[in-house]
Formats: C-alpha cells, sequence, structure tokens
C-alpha cells in the first residue's frame, strides 16, 4: 500500500512540474488504497474529495507511466466537469459512467489512456459529436448494463 501512495505522490510531482492545472487539482484531494473498487475513482466524502486508487489495478493494469497519468487526469477531469456530483441524477448508473468517461477522455492524449478506454470512435455509427456535455451523449447513446 505505501508503494502505491509513493508513486500517487511521484506522479503529483510530474502533474506540478508539466501539467500545473492538473497537479493543482491533484494535490488537494486525499488519497486512498482500497479494493472495494476494480480500477480508479474520485467520490465526494463530506466536504472533501477522496482518489480511491486499487493497487492491483495501479500496480499491474498501469505499468506504464503515460497510463498512470493518463489515469489520473481522467479522474480530475471527472472533477473539474463535476460529475461526481451528477451521478445521482441518471437513473443508469453504468451508462452515466461511460457517458462521462466520453467526455473526459477526449482531453487526454491517446498514448496516455490504457487499451479499453471508452472513446469516441467506440460508437461510430452514432456519428458523436466532439466537445459535448454528459447529457448529450446519455440522450444518444444506447442504455448499457
Amino acid at each position: 500500500m505505501s508503494d502505491v501512495l509513493d508513486q500517487l505522490a511521484e506522479v503529483s510531482i510530474q502533474l506540478l512540474l508539466k501539467e500545473p492545472y492538473y497537479g493543482h487539482f491533484f494535490t488537494r484531494l486525499l488519497r486512498q488504497v482500497t479494493d472495494s473498487i476494480p480500477t480508479l475513482a474520485v467520490c465526494a466524502a463530506g466536504d472533501s474529495v477522496v482518489l480511491l486508487v486499487n493497487p492491483q489495478f495501479w500496480q499491474q493494469g498501469l505499468a506504464d507511466a503515460d497510463h498512470r497519468l493518463g489515469v489520473l487526469k481522467h479522474e480530475l477531469f471527472h472533477l473539474v466537469f463535476r460529475h461526481i456530483f451528477r451521478h445521482q441524477d441518471f437513473a443508469n448508473k453504468s451508462a452515466f459512467n461511460i457517458d462521462a468517461d466520453l467526455v473526459v477522455n477526449q482531453y487526454i492524449a491517446r498514448h496516455q489512456l490504457p487499451s479499453g478506454a471508452v472513446r469516441l470512435n467506440c460508437f461510430p455509427q452514432l456519428k458523436l459529436e466532439t466537445d459535448q456535455t454528459v447529457d448529450y451523449y446519455n440522450q444518444l447513446l444506447p442504455e448499457v448494463g
């Protein structure tokens, strides 16, 4: 667990130096290593926001440093776009997660996202517009989950 927290601290420094916008948000997050989620997530906890990190996913699923940066930026964008405060407005949580991922992944370089990341090109038949909101994607995407 301490290895993961140490690695998160290293990424925090990289973000502050290379991408201070993201680094600013990242330094304000509480961090918790847990097996209760399959990957990473940000969630509201009272007056704080917590970054939850699955240690196995972090160590084995994100061995590439670019992917670690990208996945952390992904979670930070959910915070920036306030997705963590909107999920209760959507009946289908699985669909909402996909819709929100479509929004945030547009702002992350392709090489920083691990394979399997949800992108607009996953739905070519829908001809989804870029730079739209979670509500837009939620109206156009078929229900999942």
